[in-house]
């Protein structure tokens, strides 16, 4: 699963700047030209301009690696137990 980047735009020169969670800001940069950032959905190269700009995204190119940023809905690997009520 990942998460839908498609309103993210690059307009910034051909990037976007993304803040995380711990205050620092990451740049990410458009490759393929489409102003959006592709996290890793695969886009096929033979669809017609129509079918693209229903997509939005171009290309099959990952402009947001997981290694930059977690586009996925699961925190896998987190198991401590969380307490959802406290007791007084």
């Amino acid at each position: 699963w990942l998460q839908d980047t498609r309103d993210w735009y690059a307009v910034h020169r051909g990037s976007c700047n993304v803040l995380m969670a711990d205050g620092s800001v990451k740049t990410f940069v458009d490759q393929d030209k489409d102003f959006f950032l592709n996290p890793g959905f695969p886009i096929p190269s033979n669809l017609t301009p129509d079918q693209y700009d229903a997509i939005g995204y171009r290309s099959d190119v990952v402009e947001m690696h997981p290694s930059r940023c977690f586009n996925g809905l699961f925190l896998v690997g987190s198991r401590k137990p969380v307490p959802l009520e406290t007791s007084f």
